[in-house]
């Protein structure tokens, strides 16, 4: 056993084993053709953008003519119906013979919501199509930058999105979905307009959302 070993260890030290030298004459590379598994599937052309839950803007309350509040029927912080009565004004018009003559107009709310400021009190002076107050509606929008360059994809102009509130309700349709593109020389006022296209949508009413949360927008832009 010992003359094994030694003869072994004389082989491994003298005579290690190498691979046969390669023949240059013959090739040693392989070309493989890939091959692929054609089958049946659904082609979908989504767009997935981020939004933000916002509350819809106010709307303001118009004097339907010039003159004098004469009498106030609501206060702010309250709750008021679309066509409700807001106020009631005295004003004095010149008709079409040039007599003056005193009218009685009675200023009712254009929509449904909370009464979030109300600048006319009683005696004061107030000029038709003037704001006397404002409604802050209960309803919602979701809005969202979308890259002009996506707007390629989108092949016929879609009416809703499918969105998912982070930590909110299951996902649901928002309807009436625009995509708002800032046009040159347009000042929202607010001093940070964007500079690239917008897209709103409206929130269902049945829908229960919180101004200020995030969600996952997600635009159809086709099916193959």
């Amino acid at each position: 056993p010992a003359a094994v070993a030694a003869a072994a260890l004389v082989k491994i030290a003298f005579f290690p084993d190498r691979p046969a030298d390669a023949n240059p004459d013959v090739p040693g590379g392989q070309i493989v053709e890939p091959h692929w598994e054609v089958g049946r599937g659904t082609v979908t052309n989504d767009i997935v953008l981020s939004g933000t839950v916002a509350a819809d803007e106010a709307v303001p309350i118009p004097a339907t003519v010039s003159g004098v509040v004469w009498e106030v029927y609501v206060t702010k912080g309250q709750w008021v119906d679309a066509g409700a009565d807001v106020l009631r004004i005295r004003g004095d018009v010149i008709d079409a013979d040039g007599v003056p003559q005193t009218v009685w107009r009675t200023v009712t709310a254009p929509a449904s919501g909370v009464l979030a400021s109300l600048t006319a009190i009683e005696d004061a002076s107030v000029s038709a199509g003037a704001a006397v107050g404002q409604i802050a509606p209960p309803t919602f929008h979701v809005t969202g930058s979308i890259p002009p360059e996506e707007l390629y994809r989108l092949i016929q102009r879609p009416t809703e999105a499918t969105v998912t509130v982070n930590g909110g309700p299951a996902p649901f349709t928002c309807t009436n979905l625009q995509i708002l593109t800032p046009v040159a020389g347009e000042d929202s006022g607010s001093g940070n307009a964007p500079s690239g296209p917008t897209l709103r949508c409206a929130v269902p009413a049945d829908v229960t959302v919180f101004a200020g949360l995030t969600a996952q927008i997600v635009i159809p832009g086709g099916v193959a």
